[in-house]
């Protein structure tokens, strides 16, 4: 069992949960039965924090995977194995399973933001430093100059001009304005860009 908080352990791997169950149709992967797996219930309660239950399971399906040999294509979902629609939340949004299997294979790169206290913000993937170029964070963009800060306000980036969040540097979730002709013209045409 996993849950926000804890990680608990109540068989040995070798002792066979009963926990595969009946079968609901025609599995996705055959031949799963009690003694040939390892169980691992994520805890969905509403006073708990699913995605970081989910982050949770995740590291501890890398160490089993470690401790046992087992290797990536192996982590299957009860559904693949009985047809039953579990884990509930990750087959009501499939993009929670695909997350999941790209981070217990590693394939996700980790991106953080912070500070350098003179109130210049940064980004950084993988432990590397990002310049010019656009970043997704926490499903908003940001784009951080050749310096590596964080640009904020009107900007003109690849000859496109966006608008940047002033004070949280995000970009409009509406698209960016892009200009079609010389500004030096007199007439400013414009489009969207999604």
């Amino acid at each position: 069992y996993v849950d926000d908080v804890a990680i608990y352990q109540t068989l040995n791997h070798t002792d066979g949960a009963w926990a595969v169950g009946k079968q609901y149709g025609t599995p996705l992967v055959a031949g799963v039965n009690n003694n040939n797996t390892i169980n691992i219930e994520i805890c969905v309660n509403p006073d708990s924090n699913y995605d970081k239950a989910r982050l949770n399971c995740v590291d501890l399906v890398r160490h089993l995977m470690q401790e046992t040999e087992i290797p990536a294509d192996h982590v299957i979902r009860h559904y693949d194995a009985k047809r039953k629609w579990c884990p509930r939340k990750m087959m009501d949004s499939p993009e929670l399973w695909t997350d999941f299997c790209l981070r217990v294979r590693g394939q996700v790169d980790e991106v953080k933001s912070f500070e350098d206290g003179a109130g210049n913000w940064h980004f950084t993937i993988n432990g590397e430093l990002q310049k010019t170029r656009w970043v997704k964070y926490k499903n908003k963009w940001f784009y951080v100059d050749d310096s590596g800060n964080m640009v904020t306000g009107y900007a003109v980036i690849g000859g496109l001009v966006y608008m940047l969040n002033p004070s949280k540097a995000d970009m409009a979730t509406y698209g960016a304005l892009m200009v079609t002709n010389n500004l030096t013209q007199g007439n400013l045409e414009v489009q969207w860009v999604e």
